[in-house]
């Protein structure tokens, strides 16, 4: 059993690290975009940051999520020690 846990907590650190990196590169590339067309930024209502709420929600999402199967594994762990 103990196996199965390293490896989705692995699989879990995995998925949130590459959530975050895909969050800052999506940051950075919106950002050296806004730098390179200001006019067409200038043309819309919205700033040029106001896209990244919606992939900012969703990576909390996912990152929340993953917080959670964490504390869920370790919480079963150290249930298992006990016994």
């Amino acid at each position: 059993m103990e196996k199965k846990v390293k490896k989705i907590r692995f699989w879990l650190y995995v998925a949130m690290g590459s959530a975050a990196g895909v969050f800052l590169g999506t940051v950075l590339a919106r950002y050296l975009d806004y730098r390179s067309h200001p006019g067409l930024y200038a043309m819309g209502s919205a700033p040029w940051y106001a896209g990244l709420w919606e992939t900012g929600a969703v990576i909390l999402a996912v990152l929340f999520l993953g917080l959670l199967l964490l504390v869920f594994l370790k919480r079963k762990e150290n249930k298992e020690n006990k016994k």
